[in-house]
């Protein structure tokens, strides 16, 4: 498991997504989006019309993207979640395990 903040992500504020891929912390991330859109919250709402400037260039609002990707997979696991890491072992196959230990690398 990963995390990524909401600045992390072009956001205002430092909450923190943890998930395993990059999909479930952007899903998690417009949740939050939408919770402080709604609560009319300045400082996010100035991030959210960054952002919707950014969108309007494709080239540019890909380079972000892939950026953030490459970001969250360059990012360490999270100390706390390997503590996981034994159940995860016992639980899985042989290829799943191979899978799991790359990620650590």
């Amino acid at each position: 498991m990963k995390m990524m903040s909401c600045k992390q992500l072009g956001g205002a504020c430092d909450k923190a997504f943890h998930a395993n891929s990059f999909d479930e912390i952007a899903e998690m991330s417009k949740q939050h989006g939408m919770e402080m859109f709604k609560q009319n919250d300045a400082p996010h709402l100035k991030e959210m019309n960054e952002m919707q400037q950014l969108m309007q260039n494709p080239e540019a609002m890909y380079e972000w993207f892939e950026n953030k990707i490459k970001e969250k997979n360059s990012m360490p696991y999270h100390k706390a979640d390997k503590t996981l890491l034994p159940q995860l072992l016992y639980k899985s196959s042989v290829g799943e395990v191979e899978g799991i230990q790359q990620c650590f690398v």
